[in-house]
């Protein structure tokens, strides 16, 4: 069977179980398999301080294996330095002991400033999407005003750690350097990190403090997207859709402004969105040790029986799973599952 066929039978299946549910549906998302130091980059050729003042950062995620740090979007190094001005937006993880409790992070550095946002909240599902949505205005004249943070359509409140920019400070976000999707550089290594997970619908709009209203909705309680194509995404904004498979960083927000990907494929584009959640192989519950957004599972032998649980459990109903058997790996195969 073609991948295009399976990615049809797939959404068939998605909208029979619920798929009318969804005021707007999206189709894609990208998988960033960590083993393949995947990622988009792009460099803007100009900036506006207005839009390094105001602008605001909408992504739909789904974490994978248990990588420390999820880079959604970086601008520059990303670095834990202020020798360069970078700013990062990231889902990560302190504790090796305790993978699940990764926490939402915002921040910029510069020489003469460090902001930053930590949230207290814990992001321990990694069977769901979130929506995260940082909204940023340092022309507020209440400097708590300045950042905020949103999961799911709510807003954060509480941190770990705060810490405020000055009115009017520019953050690297919309600047000259360098912004990547899906990796950043720790500390000053040269080394990079890379994701393990998914990303969908992501999108800057630069010059506008929007709320994550913009971005979603609730229906019956549960925060789904909204379609964002009407929205104005200024200058440096951009908006990725990963409609097109064969250049998954193509920008479609109608700026022009398209991504260069690096160990990426066409294969890599996948149907498991927001509004398709498919289950996965969970990390959680299981001796296997998980790869290429938790459809592949290394398990090592033993004397004990060995096994690796999904995402989701069935009781009732006919379901149907392909996987396959490689040595002493279980494999779900790209586009099956």
């Amino acid at each position: 069977m073609s991948s295009s066929s399976r990615k049809m039978l797939q959404a068939a299946a998605g909208n029979a179980g619920g798929g009318d549910f969804y005021p707007y549906t999206v189709d894609n998302s990208v998988r960033f398999n960590y083993g393949d130091s995947a990622y988009l980059t792009r460099t803007p050729s100009s900036e506006t301080a207005s839009e390094r003042k105001t602008f605001t950062i909408s992504a739909w995620i789904k974490l994978g294996a248990e990588v420390f740090t999820q880079s959604i979007a970086v601008w520059g190094a990303g670095s834990d330095s202020a020798s360069t001005k970078n700013d990062r937006l990231v889902v990560r993880r302190f504790d090796a002991t305790a993978p699940a409790d990764a926490v939402l992070e915002f921040t910029s550095w510069s020489a003469s400033n460090q902001i930053q946002r930590r949230s207290e909240m814990k992001l321990r599902d990694l069977s769901s999407w979130y929506h995260l949505v940082v909204k940023v205005d340092t022309t507020q004249a209440t400097a708590s005003d300045r950042i905020k943070m949103y999961v799911n359509g709510v807003e954060l409140t509480e941190f770990q750690d705060s810490v405020n920019p000055s009115q009017n400070y520019q953050c690297a976000t919309n600047g000259t350097e360098p912004q990547n999707v899906g990796r950043r550089r720790p500390n000053t290594s040269t080394a990079y990190t890379y994701n393990d997970g998914y990303i969908s619908e992501i999108c800057i709009v630069a010059g506008t403090a929007l709320d994550p209203t913009s971005f979603g909705q609730f229906k019956n309680g549960v925060w789904v997207p909204k379609n964002v194509s009407g929205l104005t995404f200024g200058t440096n904004g951009f908006y990725l859709d990963f409609s097109n498979s064969a250049a998954l960083g193509t920008d479609v927000s109608g700026n022009g402004n398209n991504f260069t990907s690096s160990g990426l494929t066409s294969s890599d584009q996948m149907p498991d969105t927001p509004t398709n959640n498919f289950p996965v192989m969970n990390p959680l519950f299981g001796q296997g040790t998980m790869a290429d957004g938790n459809l592949y599972a290394s398990i090592v032998g033993g004397t004990a029986s060995r096994g690796q649980t999904s995402t989701f459990g069935a009781k009732t109903g006919k379901w149907y799973v392909e996987m396959s058997y490689l040595s002493d790996i279980w494999v779900v195969p790209k586009n099956h599952f």
